[in-house]
């Protein structure tokens, strides 16, 4: 497997200075997501997290980007609402 900072896999764009920039790979033997704010060619802020916690963090996303227009509904809500 590459380096981490070796294998950009997403560039996303905020502005003409700024941008979002997604790497994965190995960090300290553990195999890792990191997505940073970038201006210019230097990182600004940003999170790492392994595989399993990536895991957490896509299905949140995935709850968010599906939510409801009136609000964010949880899974178990929308299992309940299901189940009645």
């Amino acid at each position: 497997m590459k380096k981490l900072m070796d294998n950009c896999i997403a560039r996303v764009p905020r502005n003409a200075n700024e941008e979002i920039k997604i790497h994965w790979g190995m960090y300290w033997a553990t195999e890792v997501i990191d997505i940073r704010w970038y201006q210019g060619d230097k990182p600004t802020k940003g999170v790492r997290f392994n595989k399993e916690e990536a895991e957490h963090i896509f299905n949140a996303m995935k709850i968010i980007m599906e939510s409801e227009e009136n609000g964010i509904i949880s899974r178990s809500e929308k299992d309940n609402e299901e189940n009645e």
